[in-house]
């Protein structure tokens, strides 16, 4: 799978990767950057494979999420509360009431994740938990990033 991804994100009809981020205000670039890395590895993927590193609006502040993804090469986007809200609940693979009751969402990663990757993209598994950090991983091969923009 990694060899078909590519590393223009805005490049349309090509495979990219996803890493949807959730985390606690606490959590640090080191955990950002841990938990990105081992959610690649557990798909036999490094960091070259990834496309961008998206982000629900309440992130946007985030300096440890922007030195994340200057540090890893990738855009970050946040994906629109609209985008969101649109992703299927049956898309999910987990379901946090943590989540649930700060966000509304079951999950702000795999939400994340699946809300930029846009109608094909789908999940690669269950959001990694570590710590502080949740990322999901999405594939997708029909995307606009700039859609999911506010």
């Amino acid at each position: 799978m990694a060899s078909g991804t590519t590393h223009n994100p805005m490049v349309m009809e090509e495979v990219m990767i996803v890493a949807g981020m959730g985390f606690s205000s606490k959590a640090t670039e080191s955990n950002l950057l841990q938990t990105v890395r081992a959610a690649l590895a557990a798909h036999g993927m490094s960091p070259r494979d990834l496309g961008l590193i998206a982000s629900i609006e309440g992130k946007r502040t985030s300096a440890a999420l922007d030195a994340t993804a200057r540090e890893l090469g990738v855009p970050l986007i946040f994906a629109s509360y609209d985008a969101l809200e649109s992703v299927a609940e049956n898309r999910f693979e987990t379901h946090s009431e943590l989540s649930m009751e700060k966000t509304g969402l079951p999950s702000v990663s795999e939400a994340a994740a699946l809300a930029c990757a846009g109608d094909s993209g789908e999940l690669l598994g269950a959001r990694l938990i570590k710590g502080l950090v949740t990322c999901a991983l999405a594939k997708t091969v029909d995307i606009d990033a700039e859609d999911h923009k506010s």
